[in-house]
């Protein structure tokens, strides 16, 4: 049986050097290492423990796969070991991926992912992956290009309070952020998700509409927040408390604009607004999620002061 000590003891030096640096510069080695331990004791609790994966089955039903079919595994390769584990993209069952959720070497060419993708196939046969996904510390759009791989989410962002010394963005006298006290412009919400996703069929991908109830939980937090302009709602934003694989602090969980203000710089000057009013610790980050094909957010995200902290790839199994 795997033994958790021998198991961190092998994954901690190799997960220390993904890690974002500007963040370990910052917060120290043993920061980084507790957050790498929590880490790690989860996918060793996936490796040794196939009941968690109860559920998962429940949800997602193949003939002939059993539990364990389901549960996360540690793959050698040629190259070096893997763990890894079965999703089903943006739940769709019709999607069914292997996310790498950990890696002792760095995938450089589609020449490893063939021999990858064999691998996982064989482990993974009953649920035919399509795709597999995997971390890299650097944003690499070339490496994308050159091996006909499919760059995914991007992880963006900063310590609030660096954020807060950064050079206010144009047009942040403009504008003004508010608490939501309700969610009644939700339909023209609605409307505008819709409207955006026909102009921009791509947009189907990286974003999704925001249920009612998940933004009325989070206006229950003092998380949701109503961008104005001239005393009229242009669109709203929302953020949720996090403490994820790199930081602890806040995700921006939704930032949608009504069409009308759109492609005019107000996303930027509305998220410096955000870091201005959220109460945090000194050591609080502001992080957004934001696929890769989604360039304005990345653009605005950065032009905030946020920085780079990782992305994900995809690329098929053949």
């Amino acid at each position: 049986m795997l033994n958790e000590e021998t198991f961190l003891a092998q994954w901690m030096p190799i997960e220390i050097a993904l890690f974002p640096t500007f963040i370990r510069d910052r917060m120290g080695l043993d920061f980084v290492k507790e957050k790498i331990k929590k880490q790690l004791q989860y996918t060793y609790l996936n490796l040794t423990d196939a009941t968690r994966y109860q559920a998962f089955l429940d949800f997602a039903k193949v003939e002939g796969a059993s539990l364990v079919d389901y549960q996360a595994k540690i793959i050698e390769t040629p190259y070096g070991a893997l763990i890894v584990s079965l999703r089903y993209i943006g739940g769709d069952l019709n999607k069914p991926a292997i996310f790498i959720d950990h890696q002792s070497f760095e995938i450089k060419d589609q020449s490893q992912v063939e021999v990858i993708g064999n691998l996982l196939k064989k482990a993974y046969g009953v649920f035919k992956p399509q795709r597999v996904r995997w971390y890299v510390k650097e944003q690499n759009e070339a490496l994308c290009t050159t091996n006909n791989w499919m760059a995914d989410i991007v992880y963006i962002g900063q310590f609030l309070d660096e954020i807060k010394q950064h050079p206010l963005p144009p047009h942040f006298e403009e504008i003004s952020i508010r608490l939501a006290k309700d969610v009644s412009w939700y339909s023209r919400y609605e409307k505008e998700d819709q409207q955006l996703k026909e102009d921009w069929p791509a947009f189907v991908e990286m974003g999704q509409l925001e249920s009612k109830d998940s933004l009325i939980e989070l206006k229950e937090k003092n998380f949701l927040f109503e961008i104005m302009k001239s005393n009229e709602i242009i669109g709203i934003l929302a953020v949720e408390k996090e403490d994820n694989r790199f930081m602890n602090g806040y995700t921006i969980y939704e930032e949608f604009l009504w069409k009308k203000y759109r492609g005019k710089g107000l996303a930027k000057a509305a998220q410096r607004h955000l870091a201005e009013v959220l109460p945090h610790a000194d050591n609080e980050m502001l992080l957004g999620t934001i696929h890769h094909d989604n360039q304005p957010s990345i653009k605005t995200a950065l032009g905030t002061g946020r920085k780079l902290a990782g992305m994900y790839i995809f690329a098929a199994i053949q």
